[in-house]
């Protein structure tokens, strides 16, 4: 896919609607800090994907709830849209996404809504954005070893491993917290230890605890026990409970009654709490995400009724004027407003069924705590008759204190969550009928609050209850007459009246060690295989990194060498490098040019080599804190991959843009230029085409008004005119690019330059009657003015110079055939890396940021063979009449355009 024009409207700095052609190989965007450049970057990134980097990549995500991707100054009803012309598949197609709330937003292909853009074939995932900001170039390199890992995987598309992974942990961490879990597990160790004082029940304990745990096998060893204590086959829970109650009775009959305390039933399982923590859970979930619907409270009202109202309107009649004023589009304006409170509606909704299954699911907790509470009458009994039979014992003192404190305690305490549980449950109710007297933080602090009021009523009601049925046991133990034999069996009925009474709870447990054992085993898996993908990639990777880093930094002493995982278990990826034959790390001797240079390779790879689909690449501020020869090296990369790509720069740096206006500027190439922005958005204009575009907008606007010729025409004209007389004193008169790049003069110098070196009279006399036209210093008064013929008659003499010089559409046509290896200086030889084929006979153009031949090919050699033609791949050697250098690129001259 590559990009012909962009428009923005609403979105970041941009307030108004502005069109940005992009319809060239080469884009260039030059302006300070703050002017605006970020935001075209960042209208491309949501375009594409939905979401922009920064957000993506904030360390504070809280800071852009809200409109954050709406201009600030944008009216209510203005459109917020990003829209582009681009070529996919040779067919031209306009893409267009329209901004509905931070959340949502309208993708259309063509003015047809679409899911998203892989309907047509475009990749939306994060790694395949063909875009690369100096952020996120920085934050790779200049990191901890762990956080270059989630850097790199996230870059290679490998996140979703590391989310899954997480996914798994915090899943496995959050069954720790259940207290429904953590009850479970404590009961079923409690009744495991206390069945291993038994021979005859310690294969239960084993059981119980055995991995991975099979519940129906238990219950099967239970009935087995049942079936030798009592003598009676059983087959169910409920029927081990009967056969275990009647052995029970029996072996308590033959001591004195204590028909009361035997009668006390102590209510079991308490009741599972973790389905309404997690109905609390998501209570709060949905809460929260509603904070980013909280200034808009009133609208979600007005929204709320609206929707009952177009719900219930069947006819066009209102019911409030009883006019016919309910028209089809007046139901159009209703459905289109709460389309925009949508999601918030949803929320709402969801808010509600969460509230009522959490409220629901409290009602059944705090009756069954109440029941737990309930049985203080029946302690009572229980207590007379065995104080009157036995006693009083430390035991039944204990059974006192249950009955004259614990309980009442417990009672108070249920009472008090209740009214706090109620509280919330009220507080919701009235966020839902959007009232103000509560707000969304004050309902989240107050569920942070009741959660482990919860949890620990609960744990303090199966304490209780756990202690209570301990305690029946050691007061009908120690009656009177019982013998050793019988106090042992009746203990050992009682502890399996206990396990079968509690068997969810262990049934539980046992789940939970499945579950968790399963978890352990796939992340695991996952991590091993993520492992495995990101050593193959980056084993990969690291080839074409060094490949790029070698281009930026050619000869240099200390080398990158490859991207290595840590030692098995630690999520770490290590820098490694080499320096004459030594290993080292190479981050910690890098300077910060070199740290930018490795971070870019980085990206490159993956961004342009492996990025196929799209046929550009953005880079935004690619070169801060690069010194002149690495940039002129990073001009050398993008120069070779706009072989392949329409390239786009947004950069802040002067010396990066004359690097490139003097590498691109007779290519199809166009330079914008961004000044600081007011409210409006930023004021981009068109600063550098080509000669060809240049004078072509010179013609164009001649013939417009005043402020057109003064400053369109004769801008262009200037444009056109300093592009000519550069390229001119490089091909004509043997000048470097460097130094015309370092040179700051006026055009009359320059013409007084190329005059100097002996270029033909007549055209120098002929520009010269151009320099009152462009001359700047005119233009401050306001008085001045062009008359449309001097500019035509400008743009005329420019466009015979060209002709006769070839240049601008009249240059000589050529195509990259290889790129200069080494230059062998002794015996003037060029070695070249072939990239398209190319023979003896034809002419040949050698072009780098210093270098400018053209010459006959006359001879080449392949290993010290001549040949007649080079074919790609090969490296060969030709005979140079003048010095080049490495990475010089080679033309072969294809006639006249």
């Amino acid at each position: 896919m590559r990009l012909k024009e962009l428009t923005i409207a609403g979105f970041r700095g941009f307030k108004l609607p502005q069109p940005l052609p992009l319809d060239a190989d080469i884009v260039v965007i030059h302006g300070p800090n703050g002017s605006g450049k970020s935001s075209i970057v960042e209208a491309l990134e949501w375009l594409l994907c939905g979401d922009i980097s920064r957000h993506e990549r904030a360390r504070s995500p809280s800071e852009y709830r809200g409109d954050y991707l709406r201009n600030v100054h944008c009216s209510e009803n203005a459109p917020t849209f990003v829209e582009a012309r681009v070529v996919l598949d040779n067919r031209e197609l306009t893409l267009r996404r329209e901004y509905q709330s931070p959340r949502l937003s309208r993708i259309l292909v063509d003015e047809s809504e679409v899911a998203d853009l892989s309907v047509i074939g475009i990749p939306i995932e994060r790694h395949t954005r063909p875009i690369l900001s100096q952020g996120e170039i920085k934050g790779l390199v200049d990191t901890e070893q762990s956080d270059r890992y989630s850097e790199i995987a996230r870059i290679l598309g490998l996140d979703v491993l590391g989310e899954l992974r997480q996914n798994l942990m915090d899943l496995k961490k959050n069954m720790n917290k259940d207290t429904t879990i953590s009850e479970a597990i404590k009961l079923r160790d409690a009744r495991a230890e206390d069945l291993r004082q038994y021979e005859e029940l310690r294969l239960l304990s084993d059981a119980m605890e055995s991995m991975p745990y099979e519940h129906q096998k238990f219950l099967k060893m239970v009935y087995s026990c049942v079936k030798v204590i009592c003598g009676i086959e059983v087959s169910s829970p409920d029927q081990s409970q009967k056969a275990l109650k009647k052995e029970r009775d029996r072996i308590v009959r033959s001591s004195p009654e204590l028909s009361k305390l035997k009668e006390l039933r102590i209510p079991g399982e308490v009741t599972p709490t973790s389905e309404l923590l997690e109905a609390l859970l998501e209570t709060v979930k949905i809460s929260d995400r509603l904070k980013a619907f909280a200034t808009q409270m009133m609208e979600m009202r007005q929204a709320c009724f609206l929707k009952a109202g177009i719900d219930l309107i069947s006819d066009s009649i209102c019911p409030f004027c009883l006019q016919q004023t309910i028209t089809e589009a007046r139901k159009n304006d209703i459905r289109a407003h709460l389309q925009v409170h949508e999601e918030g509606l949803k929320l709402e909704g969801k808010l509600g069924e969460s509230l009522g299954n959490f409220s629901s699911r409290w009602q059944t907790v705090v009756q069954d705590l109440r029941a737990k509470v309930g049985i203080q009458t029946d302690i009572k009994a229980a207590l007379d008759e065995a104080l009157s039979i036995l006693g009083k014992t430390s035991d039944i003192d204990a059974l006192r204190e249950f009955h004259d404190a614990r309980l009442p305690e417990l009672q108070a305490q249920v009472d008090r969550v209740n009214q706090e549980v109620e509280q919330f449950i009220k507080s919701c109710t009235n966020l839902l009928k959007h009232q103000p007297d509560i707000s969304i933080e004050d309902l989240i602090a107050l569920a942070g609050k009741i959660r482990p009021s919860i949890e620990q009523i609960c744990a303090r009601a199966y304490s209780d209850v756990t202690e209570l049925a301990t305690l029946k046991s050691k007061i009908l133990s120690s009656t009177p007459g019982m013998s050793p034999e019988m106090d042992r069996k009746i203990k050992m009925v009682m502890e399996l009246e206990r396990l079968v009474e509690n068997s969810e709870h262990v049934k539980l447990a046992g789940i939970y060690g499945n579950r968790s054992s399963e978890l352990e085993e796939l992340q695991s898996k996952v991590e091993e295989f993520e492992r495995a993908r990101m050593e193959g990639m980056l084993s990969d990777l690291s080839d074409d990194i060094s490949r790029y880093y070698d281009k930026l930094n050619p000869g240099e002493p200390i080398k990158f060498t490859r991207l290595a995982t840590a030692k098995p278990g630690q999520r770490h990826i290590r820098m490694e490098g080499e320096s004459y034959g030594k290993d080292l790390n190479p981050i910690s001797c890098f300077s910060e040019a070199h740290v930018n240079c490795l971070g870019i390779s980085l990206y490159l790879c993956q961004r342009v080599s492996r990025n196929p689909r799209y046929q550009f690449f953005v880079l935004d501020d690619p070169i801060q804190s690069m010194d002149e020869p690495h940039a002129d090296r990073l001009v050398d990369v993008l120069r070779e991959i706009s072989q392949e790509k329409q390239l786009i720069v947004l950069t802040q740096e002067k010396a990066l843009c004359d690097i490139l206006d003097d590498v691109f500027r007779e290519h199809d190439y166009i330079k914008y230029s961004c000044g600081v922005y007011g409210k409006d958005g930023p004021k981009i204009e068109l600063e550098i085409g080509s000669i060809e575009r240049n004078l072509h907008l010179a013609k164009t606007s001649s013939r417009g008004t005043k402020d057109d010729r003064i400053n369109k025409a004769a801008g262009s004209v200037r444009k056109a005119m300093e592009a000519i007389i550069k390229e001119l004193l490089v091909d004509k008169c043997g000048v470097t690019r460097m130094s015309l790049r370092t040179q700051r003069v006026k055009l009359s110098r320059r013409l007084s330059q190329l005059e100097n070196s002996g270029f033909d009279r007549d055209d120098i006399v002929n520009m010269r009657t151009i320099l009152p036209i462009v001359d700047q210093p005119h233009h401050d008064d306001p008085n001045w003015d062009i008359p449309p013929q001097r500019i035509e008659r400008a743009v005329e003499i420019l466009e015979s110079i060209c002709k006769k010089h070839r240049l601008g559409p009249y240059r000589i046509a050529r195509t990259i055939v290889g790129r200069v290896r080494n230059y062998l200086p002794k015996i003037g030889v060029a070695v070249v890396k072939v990239k398209q084929p190319f023979s003896v006979g034809e002419n040949l153009i050698i072009e780098g940021t210093t270098t400018c031949i053209q010459m006959p090919l006359d001879s080449m050699e392949l290993d010290r063979q001549k040949i007649g033609t080079a074919e790609p791949g090969a490296i060969v050697g030709i005979k140079v009449p003048d010095k080049v250098r490495p990475n010089d690129l080679v033309y072969k001259i294809m006639g006249e355009q």
